[in-house]
This record gives C-alpha cells, sequence and structure tokens, in this order.
C-alpha cells in the first residue's frame, strides 16, 4: 500500500481523561483508506496488542523523566496476504498516567518526514473512533494519516522517532526503531480476518441457481460467523445451516452444519417440530471484500468439495468493502 498505518504514542505530563471522538464513522472507500494509510480490514478489530508470532517485531521499557509514566511499547508487521503488511505498536500503561494522542512523533521515509495523523481505532480506513487522552489499558490504535504530501509506504524500510523530553528532564529521551522491508509471511495464505462488511449473499456465477448467506457479528463479546447454504437434494431444495465462533486473528473458521425438517408452513410452524440432524463441515475464508472460500465435506459419505464464491453484488450500500478493494 501506498500510505499506511502506524501507531505513536506520548507520555504527557499532564492528567487528561481519555476521550473517544463521538458520532457513527462514516464508510471509506477504498481510495479514502489508501490516503487515511489504512489497508482496509488487514488488522483484526479490536486491534490485537500481542505481537504476531511470526512477523519479528520488537519492545522497549520507557520511562519518562518527571511524568513518573512508564509504558510497555510493541511494534510488528501484521500480515496482509503475500507481500503486504501493516505496521502495527501496542503499548501497555506500567505506571502513572501515560497521555496518548496523534501527532507527537514523527515517520521518516525517503528523506521526507510527517507528523500529522490522528490515531483511530477503525480498521477500514474511516475516521470514526480517534483517541486522545491518559492510557487505562493496553490498547491498540491506527494512525490515521492526514499529510496529502507524504508518500508512506510501510512494506519498505522506515524509521518512527518520538521526542519524550520534557521540561525539567535531567536528560533528553526519545524512542526510535528502524522497520526494515517487509519480505513477507511464509506461511500467509492471503486470506483475512472476517469483519462485519464482509457479510452478504455469494454464489458461483458457474453454478448459479445456489449460494451462500453469510453474517459475521458478535454475540456479547464472541465473535461468530453464520452461514445459510441454498443448494439441492436429488431435485429437492436443501438449506444447510451452521454457526461458529472465531478468535480475532483466526482466517479460516470451520463450521458444523445442520439440515433441518419436521416443521410446516406458515400457521401451522410450531418451533417444537423443528429436527436438526447433522449434515457435515465448512471451511469459510475470505480473499478479499468481495471473495469468499467455501470447502466443505459431507458426513454420511464423506463427499468433498471447494467452492469459490463471489458477491451477488458490488457493495452494501454504506460500507466500504467493494470490488475496488485489493484481492489478496
Amino acid at each position: 500500500m501506498i500510505k499506511s498505518a502506524l501507531f505513536a504514542v506520548l507520555v504527557g505530563s499532564s492528567l487528561t481523561l481519555a476521550c473517544w471522538s463521538s458520532g457513527a464513522a462514516n464508510a471509506a472507500t477504498p481510495a479514502e483508506a489508501a490516503a487515511a494509510g489504512i489497508e482496509p480490514y488487514c488488522v483484526p478489530w479490536p486491534i490485537p496488542v500481542d505481537r504476531h508470532p511470526r512477523t519479528g517485531g520488537g519492545s522497549s521499557f520507557s520511562n519518562f523523566g518527571q511524568t513518573g509514566s512508564m509504558m510497555l511499547f510493541e511494534h510488528w508487521r501484521q500480515p496482509c496476504g503475500g507481500t503486504k503488511s501493516q505496521i502495527v505498536l501496542a503499548y501497555t500503561p506500567l505506571e502513572g498516567s501515560p497521555f496518548v494522542c496523534g501527532g507527537q512523533a514523527r515517520i521518516i521515509q525517503n528523506g521526507m518526514s510527517t507528523s500529522q495523523y490522528r490515531l483511530v481505532r477503525e480498521v477500514d480506513g474511516s475516521d470514526g473512533g480517534e483517541f486522545c487522552g491518559v492510557l487505562t489499558e493496553p490498547t491498540g490504535l491506527l494512525i490515521h494519516i492526514d499529510d496529502p504530501d507524504f508518500q508512506f509506504n510501510d512494506d519498505e524500510e522506515f524509521e518512527f522517532y518520538w521526542d519524550v523530553t520534557r521540561p525539567n528532564d535531567l536528560h533528553p529521551g526519545f524512542y526510535r526503531f528502524v522497520a526494515g522491508p517487509f519480505r513477507g509471511d511464509p506461511l500467509s495464505t492471503g486470506e483475512l480476518p472476517p469483519h462485519g462488511d464482509f457479510s452478504g449473499s455469494y454464489f458461483d456465477p458457474e453454478r448459479a441457481g445456489e449460494g451462500a448467506l453469510i453474517e459475521v457479528g458478535q454475540v456479547d463479546e464472541r465473535k461468530v460467523l453464520q452461514v445459510s447454504w441454498y443448494t439441492y437434494d436429488n431435485g429437492q431444495p436443501l438449506w444447510i445451516y451452521g454457526v461458529a465462533d472465531f478468535a480475532g486473528r483466526d482466517t479460516r473458521i470451520q463450521v458444523p452444519l445442520q439440515t433441518f425438517s419436521g416443521a410446516r408452513f406458515g400457521q401451522e410452524f410450531s418451533p417444537s417440530d423443528v429436527s436438526g440432524t447433522p449434515w457435515g463441515e465448512a471451511t469459510i475464508s475470505f480473499t478479499s471484500c468481495q471473495h469468499m472460500n467455501l470447502d466443505w465435506v459431507r458426513q454420511s459419505d464423506g463427499e468433498q468439495g471447494q467452492y469459490r464464491y463471489q458477491r451477488t453484488v458490488n457493495r452494501l450500500l454504506g460500507s466500504g468493502c467493494s470490488n475496488e478493494s485489493p484481492t489478496r
């Protein structure tokens, strides 16, 4: 990506209440997300604070002079598929009242630098959820770049420099890291963590007449994926349904499937008549905003298959996820 997300923090001497910006975020188009420096949906939501296990990175304990505040910094690259990545920095308050806000560090690359950015929690490129205040828990935030003249590519080498010197400090202090070029994740499948904007109807144009309805959402704190697969059995319509929980970084979701029978239509319908029968299992994965893989195996005879589905529409209304978004 040309501009990319980065994370930055500042430990300040004043005590300021943490503040998320109010109001709902407007969905960003792919072009707007690129201009903001964010690869849409590469980083799971909520943004993880645990370092990715295969892409290196670093950490630092920092004590900031007279402020009495201490924080743990960790940074790494989140694989986005292929040779693309996104820089992630997570930070954990250890002592005092660390203050977090945008615009306090400098990103340096190819002889140019900028500090024009805001800290946001949205992973689709929209500018909602801006944070500026005292940090009270481990947190990850994306930088929303506001400098139209700074062309940043976080897959190449760059420097992150943050001067933390404060008045009355006996010695100057700074936090700095240099990230080398990203060389790819050897185990990457090019698949993306499920996101709500991936919900919708999918089909294979070569198999018109059947397809699947996918819903990615939450039940309290649980992340869940539901699939309703509409197909046929011996000439009769067949509806196969399943639901499964998944974790933030999961990219392949295994879903147990059932079929249902016994109930009647309309006023004669009764939930007590519904009977579920295990059918098999599906593995669902997404390779872009528009494309889904459905790998399945039937329990009764072991028959299996792999379908590559695409959306039936170009974009969900109001969503930044579209067929213009890069496939990986």
